[in-house]
């Protein structure tokens, strides 16, 4: 599941890849401040903290994969707020990019043993994010809404493990962090 008889260069890279060879300058970087398993809560005070991010152009937010609940809500609203509310210059153009929990009921992915069953509701917290990204004017792009009816008919190259061996994360799968990587260059284009 964890890809390590080949390298994979990750969804982020793949998006940062196409953004320097086709802007005017290939200078663009990309800053990783995710912390696996945190929720958006815990991660609020540094993500706020750290300078490099909060005056950044561009932010890929990924804030839903873990543990939602309403508390969630309230703290990735307040870090959206206050980034786009920064005092020195403009506010960064802000992505809230969602992966998606597509079966089992681990925040963390399969536990051991357990049978993937795919979960066939739309619902979810790309709903919550859709009401963020309405009231604050950002884009929100998620694997629920690109492949969704996809991955439930079970068409080639979008069952589960294809999208996401484990049931949340796209680098474990033979094809998933390529279908995040191609949501963000659509985006981008």
């Amino acid at each position: 599941l964890h890809n390590s008889d080949r390298p994979v260069r990750g969804f982020v890279l793949q998006a940062l890849d196409a953004l320097n060879s086709t802007w005017p300058h290939a200078g663009h970087r990309v800053i990783n401040a995710a912390v696996d398993a945190w929720t958006a809560k815990a991660i609020e005070p540094c993500l706020l903290s750290n300078e490099q991010i909060t005056t950044s152009d561009l932010l890929l937010l990924e804030l839903g994969s873990q543990s939602w609940h309403p508390s969630q809500a309230v703290a990735s609203e307040r870090i959206v707020r206050k980034l786009l509310a920064r005092a020195n210059g403009p506010p960064p153009a802000l992505v809230l990019v969602t992966t998606r929990q597509w079966c089992g009921r681990s925040v963390h992915g399969l536990r051991r043993r357990e049978r993937p069953v795919l979960l066939k509701s739309w619902d979810g917290i790309e709903d919550q994010f859709a009401r963020f990204c309405a009231a604050y004017g950002m884009a929100c792009l998620s694997m629920r809404d690109a492949i969704f009816h996809d991955v439930l008919a079970s068409r080639e190259n979008f069952t589960v493990p294809d999208v996401a061996a484990d049931c949340l994360h796209p680098e474990q799968s033979r094809f998933g962090y390529h279908y995040m990587a191609d949501l963000l260059i659509h985006f981008f284009r």
